[in-house]
């Protein structure tokens, strides 16, 4: 998804309008058009995850892990201008940017406003990662969103210029329809 968006001909802007942690916090480095919402966050943390099985397939696994690891340095590096010693500090814990502290740091390029006027009446950096997202989900449960019926993975690939007979969306055609996809029931 990174290279996708990041080699994308499209004019490609992201909005953070809550909460992108993770891989979400990755995929934000992709290019440099990234706005945050006002009372939004970022969270950066070490890649993980799990393995079982002999000494050599651990090992193996440890060894992906350091690539990503690397990969991720790279990618901040890239995104800030700071030095890999700098950016890997943000790999130790999960690492928490409310929209200041990311600007500051050259995550973003801008605050924008807030789509919800809500604060968050806690600190992600100072709650374990389910916690923090389980507080950010209760904040947006009651608010109403527009889920008209806009398929996120139509928009996507019309954003995108994916073509629509890949095998991760070859259950939509292109079409007349005003975004130029249609689903398509298999």
């Amino acid at each position: 998804m990174y290279n996708t968006i990041a080699n994308s001909r499209a004019k490609v802007t992201i909005h953070i309008v809550g909460v992108a942690a993770s891989m979400g916090a990755i995929l934000s480095l992709s290019i440099e058009e990234v706005y945050m919402v006002e009372n939004g966050y970022l969270m950066i943390h070490v890649p993980s995850g799990g393995s079982f099985g002999t000494a050599q397939e651990l090992e193996r696994s440890t060894k992906l892990l350091r690539s990503i690891e690397a990969n991720f340095i790279k990618k901040l590096q890239q995104k800030t201008g700071k030095d890999a010693e700098y950016v890997q500090k943000w790999l130790n814990g999960d690492n928490w940017f409310d929209a200041e502290q990311a600007l500051q740091e050259g995550l973003i390029k801008g605050i924008i406003e807030a789509e919800y006027d809500f604060q968050a009446n806690f600190n992600p950096q100072k709650l374990p990662t389910n916690e923090a997202f389980n507080r950010f989900n209760a904040m947006f449960k009651n608010k109403q969103f527009n889920n008209n019926v806009m398929y996120l993975r139509d928009k996507l690939i019309s954003k995108f210029n994916l073509r629509a007979d890949t095998s991760d969306t070859k259950n939509y055609s292109r079409s007349g329809t005003s975004n130029g996809i249609k689903r398509v029931n298999n």
